[in-house]
């Protein structure tokens, strides 16, 4: 592995390249003079007291007082876990403000959006992010494709079950509807503590064709998919999602108008 690599990836890991050569020098030289590292680094005499101050400063390296001043480094180990820390500490920092900034940067016209969301990867990780975010209650009302079939091709999905169940034991007041009694019957086993209601085939919308599904959070974000007859490929798939509050209103009327129309489904337990 060359020293060029060496002084790349200690760049990577927030050093400027003098300081990167000096500290690989006193590696080398494990103790030396200005004029020790600057002939084993090649730095500029005229760079290499900023480069060794701010390794100081970094803990990176030891100063030993005295005419002339020498200079050792800290074992390996010990100085990438304090560039490491250094790095998550500015990572926290960063996340923090940009966090704030989009949280006062967020306009109503992002509020009062229609976004169109297309392919599998990109619906799994709108679907995955509205319920990991959930705090009160998530809504789902699917055709079976979405939930099962879907699940099948793409495998992927498979990591919304266990987000639900975090979220059920969070204290979300989880709900689904499906198409079919197998459908919803899986659900009940597989999430404890849910509400699960079955279409019921003797109303008249039962016979309109659901080609997709809605995912409702919080009262306050929805998730429209569709789809077409066949999925193998996935890029077909298309939703829509929004936060717009008068969306959300309309939505949310049929969504429940939909809950109670629906047949109620006990869970096994609940037979004994």
């Amino acid at each position: 592995m060359s020293d060029r690599w060496m002084v790349e990836a200690l760049k990577r890991l927030g050093l400027t390249e003098y300081e990167a050569r000096a500290y690989m020098a006193l590696n080398l030289i494990k103790v030396g003079t200005v004029s020790d590292i600057h002939m084993a680094s090649g730095i500029p005499r005229s760079a290499i007291y900023g480069a060794l101050s701010r390794l100081e400063e970094r803990g990176l390296i030891e100063v030993e007082k005295g005419k002339p001043m020498r200079y050792r480094g800290i074992a390996p180990v010990k100085a990438i876990e304090k560039l490491r820390s250094a790095i998550e500490e500015e990572s926290e920092k960063a996340l923090k403000h940009l966090e704030e900034a989009h949280a006062r940067g967020e306009s109503q016209e992002h509020a009062e959006s229609v976004w169109t969301i297309r392919g599998v990867k990109n619906l799994y990780n709108k679907v995955s992010d509205m319920v990991s975010d959930a705090r009160r209650s998530i809504v789902f009302i699917a055709t079976d494709p979405l939930f099962l079939d879907f699940r099948e091709r793409y495998p992927i999905f498979e990591n919304i079950m266990p987000m639900l169940k975090k979220r059920i034991a969070a204290g979300v007041h989880v709900r689904l509807v499906y198409t079919t009694r197998s459908t919803a019957d899986y659900a009940l086993r597989e999430l404890p503590g849910i509400e699960v209601r079955l279409m019921d085939p003797e109303k008249p919308s039962s016979r309109i064709p659901l080609m997709g599904g809605v995912l409702m959070v919080d009262d306050a974000e929805v998730l429209i998919s569709i789809m077409g007859d066949t999925i193998p490929g996935g890029n077909e798939v298309t939703a829509i999602h929004t936060r717009m509050e008068s969306i959300i209103s309309v939505l949310r009327h049929f969504i429940e108008v939909e809950w109670d129309a629906a047949l109620p489904l006990k869970h096994a337990s609940s037979h004994e």
